[in-house]
């Protein structure tokens, strides 16, 4: 009874409410922050595969291989820096010359000159009268006339021909009937355009494109009947088309970057000029030069640029058969290599009655070479 009675007196009491006191951390006793640190869990780090670490392990000796690679290059080929450096002003081709101290070794009977200078000076292609040559200046952006009218060998004076040009390189010039209606065909960087040649003012005038030039390397075609490109992506036009195709007739030394190139003139019956007929002992002339070098073909080697041992930078001499096979080589004008320095490129060749013409577009300059 009195159990129920204990109850009873319970359920008449009032329930009180109960607070929850917010506590700070800081308040707590030391003993929390130890249980704390005790129960959390160090994070555990993420190991690599073994796969990765070799992977890792080949690219570092990799990289370190060509390190080496590099240092042993540039102790035992030390002369890829020189060979392309900028020669100093005592080195400089023109002032050689002049003082006396030509760098070129030529062939017995031939003398060169400075016939001009032009900056970057690229194609020769024979002007409208004789003693005068265009030429192309890629990285001042004109064409030039170059005259000489007392035929010493030097220009007597530079025409500007064309200017505001995008890097113009390729030039074919020619003239229609007794000199009439002459046309200048220039190749830019982008595109091929055909000028008016005023003879009066030798000026270039009323461009009219011809087509554009597309960047890249695009595809060489074998035959005239293969006309769209996209018989390339068949195998029929390799077979069709690229299957008479014939060996070169020279081959030139790895990077040596043969340029322009011209023949001696020649001539199928007797030499048209002597410079002593009582005398044996001096060679016909063909066109004002040695009779033993018509038909032959002069070429000018440009020149590697990143070679340990420079390779070209000289014009070169070749003779043939009456099959077109070489029969002989020699090296027709050396020289711009001296002390491992690169004193010019030679680019392209011109030859013109009792004058061959060639330029260098490194140095800037057009020399002239005649036979005495």
């Amino acid at each position: 009874m009195d159990s129920l009675r204990e109850k009873k007196e319970a359920l008449k009491t009032p329930r009180t409410t109960q607070t929850i006191r917010m506590v700070r951390k800081d308040s707590l006793p030391k003993t929390s922050h130890i249980a704390d640190q005790a129960n959390a869990r160090p994070k555990r780090r993420r190991r690599r595969s073994p796969l990765f670490r070799l992977i890792l392990l080949i690219l570092i000796l990799l990289a370190l291989l060509g390190l080496s690679a590099y240092v042993l290059a540039q102790h035992f080929h030390s002369p890829v820096q020189t060979a392309i450096a900028t020669p100093s002003s005592d080195q400089n081709i023109e002032n050689l010359i002049q003082k006396g101290e030509s760098p070129f070794t030529l062939l017995p009977g031939f003398t060169l000159k400075v016939f001009a200078e032009v900056p970057g000076a690229y194609d020769l292609v024979p002007g409208p009268h004789q003693g005068e040559v265009l030429v192309s200046s890629p990285s001042s952006g004109q064409v030039v006339l170059l005259s000489d009218r007392d035929g010493d060998g030097v220009s007597d004076e530079e025409q500007l021909v064309a200017e505001h040009l995008d890097q113009p390189e390729g030039l074919e010039f020619h003239c229609g009937a007794n000199g009439s209606s002459c046309k200048l065909t220039i190749a830019e960087a982008g595109e091929v355009s055909s000028y008016d040649f005023n003879q009066e003012t030798n000026e270039a005038i009323n461009p009219r494109k011809l087509f554009d030039l597309s960047g890249g390397t695009g595809l060489s075609l074998c035959d005239k009947n293969s006309a769209s490109s996209s018989d390339a992506d068949q195998v029929v036009y390799v077979k069709t088309f690229c299957r008479n195709t014939f060996p070169s007739s020279v081959n030139f030394p790895a990077h040596s970057d043969p340029l322009g190139f011209d023949f001696f003139p020649e001539t199928n019956g007797e030499a048209t000029t002597t410079q002593d007929s009582a005398s044996s002992s001096v060679p016909a002339l063909v066109q004002g030069f040695p009779r033993a070098d018509q038909g032959s073909l002069l070429v000018a080697l440009h020149g590697s640029w990143n070679d340990g041992i420079p390779v070209g930078y000289k014009v070169v001499q070749y003779f043939f058969d009456k099959d077109g096979k070489v029969t002989s080589q020699n090296d027709f004008l050396t020289g711009w290599i001296r002390n491992n320095i690169s004193l010019g490129r030679p680019a392209d060749i011109l030859m013109e009655p009792g004058v061959i013409y060639i330029s260098d577009d490194k140095a800037g300059l057009v020399y002239s070479l005649m036979y005495q």
